[in-house]
């Protein structure tokens, strides 16, 4: 029988079959560091929310009454940058469900137009700080633009946006959440959304309080 070369078997490095209890402490360790390690590059690399710091979408609170069934009120709000280089796409809507109540979101072409609750909305309108229907345009894809000097000092950027709310049978109607918007910047996706609640009633039916 030819002799047997044990050679390999003497360089092969024999690892126990259970680790003991500090070689899992070690690997563990390891594992949490490289973990808060990539929390803290995470944290150190999102920009900053591009929008003016606040609570809410700035509509709470709000209500009106006697709205015609059919007709359409709006709730105009703003998105505002935080300066004139701030930018930011809308990337989704979530609105509620509320039976006999149409929900929409959108966003009104051209300048800023004046906050706070304006209709019944018609085709158009006369007045330049009002809002129309013809002025309404799709939300999700829409970016903040650089305001007019007149809308803000120092210039920012800003987005007008309308809450449309039709009823479509007789009663109150409270508006409550989930009512949120999404924006991103670059990679990075942020979100606002109501906190608190507004009203709309048509005639006969007022909300207690309107």
């Amino acid at each position: 029988m030819l002799p047997v070369d044990r050679t390999a078997d003497r360089l092969l490095v024999r690892l126990p079959l259970r680790p003991s209890r500090w070689q899992l402490v070690i690997v563990l360790g390891g594992a949490a560091l490289l973990l808060a390690g990539a929390g803290y590059w995470v944290r150190t690399t999102q920009p900053p929310d591009p929008l003016r710091s606040g609570v809410g979408l700035g509509i709470e609170g709000s209500g009106v009454g006697d709205v015609p069934i059919g007709k359409s009120v709006a709730f105009v709000w703003y998105l505002i940058g935080r300066n004139a280089g701030s930018h930011a796409v809308v990337t989704s809507a979530t609105l509620p469900h509320i039976p006999g109540l149409r929900l929409q979101l959108r966003t009104v072409a051209g300048r800023p137009h004046g906050a706070g609750v304006t209709g019944p909305l018609d085709q158009t309108t006369a007045d330049p700080q009002g809002v129309s229907l013809s002025q309404l345009r799709p939300l999700v894809g829409a970016p903040l633009r650089l305001a007019p000097p007149e809308f803000s000092r120092p210039l920012t950027t800003a987005l007008t946006i309308a809450l449309l709310a039709t009823p479509t049978r007789p009663g109150c109607y409270t508006i409550s959440g989930p009512l949120a918007i999404s924006y991103s910047t670059g990679d990075s996706t942020f979100s606002r959304s109501l906190d608190g609640t507004d009203s709309v009633s048509t005639p006969g039916h007022a909300c207690p309080g309107g």
